[in-house]
């Protein structure tokens, strides 16, 4: 609870910056996790009820693949190995409690660790199309471009960026 209040009074005041300067900020840069394990993809169940794949901002002077591993490990307990980057997805601010973010999306491997809870949420397993319908219809975007990136197609970030709305 304090942790999702902190987080909105952080958006308001970014977002109020970025009105006095006119919207010259640009959007955050983000990561999102897929791990997928035993036909079972790893997503985290927050206290608001939402479901995401692990992931989280990048921190300043951190790659995107550094910051998967380090949110995966925050969220979940679970140490993983940042395979290569699936795509790219844009999220377009809808509320003065919301940022705009460009969030990389990484394939990951784990590699160790033990499952669970964060300030986050609850971390599971979930079967391929319970995850989809967990996840929302705004993933399967991600789940389109995971399949491809596994039978081997290049994924590009510029033409293949796409947009996420807010869930």
């Amino acid at each position: 609870m304090v942790y999702s209040l902190l987080k909105a009074i952080a958006s308001i005041c970014f977002n109020l910056l970025n009105l006095l300067l006119m919207g010259n900020l640009p959007p955050l840069g983000a990561v999102n996790v897929v791990v997928e394990s035993e036909g079972r993809f790893l997503v985290v169940r927050t206290a608001r009820g939402t479901w995401s794949f692990p992931g989280g901002f990048i921190r300043w002077r951190e790659t995107p693949l550094e910051a998967a591993v380090r949110e995966c490990e925050e969220e979940t307990g679970l140490h993983i190995r940042a395979q290569s980057i699936i795509g790219c997805y844009w999220l377009v601010s809808a509320s003065p409690t919301q940022m705009s973010s460009l969030t990389t999306v990484v394939c990951g491997e784990v590699t160790g660790g033990r499952l669970r809870p964060s300030i986050e949420g609850e971390p599971l397993w979930l079967e391929r199309e319970e995850a989809l319908r967990r996840l929302g219809e705004e993933t399967r975007a991600i789940f389109a471009d995971y399949e491809r990136f596994l039978a081997g197609q290049a994924i590009g970030t510029g033409e293949q960026a796409r947009e996420r709305r807010p869930g």
